[in-house]
């Protein structure tokens, strides 16, 4: 409801732990119920989101109904529509270390299972939201490197790296270093920087490949 606690989005409903999850939207978030310590048979609701309450924001009343999610490995999956109509990401709860990361996945499913192979072992599937050619149904595990076949495109960017506290002096670089722990495919370094009088703006590219176990770029004219 919207001036108490429940739920438009039946999908995201989830128990664990002794424990109900589900999304709320009003105030929208994710909740809990659970009972209270000093009191028999009373259960309270209480958020579980507020550290990522601006995201939560951007889901719509009109867009929430479609929300589902999944307990798995001790996480909550929650597959939401960020500022879309559809689901179009995953988020992540650790019940364990109860926090968030709400840019785990950048795209969105509809529907969450819980398989267990001829081994035992299970594994966390999901229908996704705009199925790719073949209807694959995607299965999340933190051991994948690639996806049908196709190695997974990451991208990390640092924060600029002054010269000064001050922010206003200059120095020329003459060699950067890395070092990659287990690096997987090919990698392409960038390089940004500001001159003098300049904007910011790329000043060299560097591919690598995983065989190579150190390397250096030089600025000659900075």
């Amino acid at each position: 409801s919207l001036d108490g606690f429940g739920t438009t989005a039946p999908r995201s409903v989830v128990q664990t732990n002794q424990n109900v999850y589900f999304y709320s939207p009003g105030p929208a978030g994710l909740y809990s119920t659970g009972s209270v310590p000093t009191l028999f048979n009373i259960l309270s609701a209480n958020e579980v989101s507020y550290a990522i309450r601006p995201d939560m924001k951007s889901i719509t009343f009109g867009s929430a109904a479609g929300i589902c999610g999944i307990e798995f490995d001790r996480k909550l999956f929650m597959s939401v529509p960020y500022a879309n109509s559809t689901n179009n990401r995953i988020m992540v709860y650790d019940l364990n270390k109860q926090n968030w990361n709400p840019y785990a996945f950048n795209f969105g499913v509809q529907h969450f299972v819980r398989y267990a192979d001829n081994s035992g072992v299970l594994h966390l599937l999901a229908i996704p939201t705009n199925p790719t050619a073949g209807n694959y149904i995607t299965e999340i595990n933190e051991n994948f490197y690639g996806d049908n076949g196709k190695g997974f495109d990451t991208h990390l960017q640092t924060g600029m790296i002054h010269v000064t506290p001050d922010h206003v002096q200059f120095a020329r670089v003459r060699y950067i270093y890395y070092e990659f722990g287990s690096p997987q495919g090919e990698i392409t370094l960038i390089y940004a920087g500001t001159t003098k009088d300049e904007p910011l703006t790329q000043l060299a590219a560097y591919p690598i490949s995983t065989g190579d176990s150190a390397s250096s770029v030089g600025f000659s004219s900075y």
